[in-house]
């Protein structure tokens, strides 16, 4: 994080504080907090000038919370909308001048200006992580931002919700939620996300994919993953799949073979698929460290197209040069 010279060190750790704070409210799976996301709920309207709901729903998941705003729009009309735009529009109002301007003394106006861009007209709970931008400012003493205090509240509470008329449809987080270590939903045994109803997500590596493909991984095919015309998943499905079977199945050449310090055997291979602008070229290498049983497991990694033998693919994969690849044990 770049210093910015008019925070005491003080407030550049409370910065990091609050940043630590929203990601983890973002990540949460644990039940909902409905007391204080309710008390946030009236807040949030009184800030905005209304009369709290008199009735708060709570429901699963997003989708259902969906269904039951369509179905509440559809018996109440418009006023629906207009309760929200004033939620919104009236609590913006009372913050965005006053820090629009501590912001462009700080930072510049590009920076408030993208915040607002995505705010978009969304309630989305612990997703709503733009709230954190003003919890901050709010803690450093901007006094227009503690009208977004039933917000962030709910924010940190609940997950997404609808302020309707005389109405608020509030939602539980989401109860799993597996990523990769990049931080991406990602999961290969279940959905990666899901909620108490069921509502689920299916990903691999960030990529959103169908459950089938997860929960009967026998539906996959090497034909499926030739006629997708997203290579994204067809990489996703590649990796389901296998590496060793798919090459196998759609006739890959084997290009050039040596062995690594180990003397264990790597294979470089190539192939067109429809799936890519360009071949598919993966080396074949024998994992060094055994698993539980004793044995050595191979894997697959993809290389650039123009790769030529085994060691500069292994070597492309750690950054060096082939010529200055000349490693004792690979790992």
């Amino acid at each position: 994080m770049s210093r910015i010279e008019s925070l005491t060190p003080e407030q550049e750790a409370m910065l990091l504080d609050v940043r630590d704070e929203w990601i983890a409210y973002g990540l949460s799976t644990e039940p909902a907090d409905r007391e204080t996301a309710e008390r946030g709920v009236d807040e949030a309207y009184k800030a905005a000038g209304l009369k709290p709901p008199s009735v708060k729903l709570w429901l699963r998941s997003p989708l259902e919370g969906a269904i039951a705003a369509v179905q509440v729009r559809a018996q109440v009309g418009d006023q629906v909308d207009q309760v929200w735009d004033q939620v919104r529009d009236q609590v913006w109002a009372q913050v965005w001048d006053q820090v629009r301007a501590q912001v462009r003394a700080q930072v510049g106006d590009q920076v408030g200006d993208q915040v607002r861009a995505q705010v978009g007209r969304a309630l989305w709970g612990q997703h709503d992580t733009w709230l954190s931008f003003y919890d901050c400012f709010d803690r450093l003493g901007v006094t227009a931002c503690q009208h977004l205090r039933g917000l962030c509240a709910v924010a940190r509470s609940a997950g997404w919700w609808w302020a309707l008329k005389d109405l608020a449809v509030l939602t539980e987080r989401h109860n799993r939620l597996i990523r990769d270590e990049a931080g991406r939903l990602h999961c290969t045994d279940g959905p990666a996300l899901s909620y108490p109803d069921g509502c689920s997500v299916y990903a691999a590596h960030g990529v959103r994919i169908s459950g089938d493909w997860i929960e009967k991984p026998e539906t996959i095919t090497a034909e499926l993953i030739n006629s997708h015309d997203n290579a994204e998943v067809s990489r996703v499905l590649l990796g389901l799949y296998g590496e060793e079977r798919y090459l196998r199945e759609i006739g890959a050449q084997s290009v050039a073979s040596d062995t690594d310090a180990l003397g264990q055997p790597r294979t470089l291979y190539r192939a067109q698929v429809p799936w890519s602008t360009e071949p598919l070229c993966m080396v074949r290498v024998i994992n060094s460290t055994p698993e539980q049983d004793g044995s050595l497991k191979p894997y697959f990694l993809r290389v650039p197209p123009d790769i030529q033998t085994p060691h500069d693919a292994v070597a492309w994969t750690f950054g060096v040069d082939a010529p200055s690849y000349q490693p004792e044990i690979e790992t």
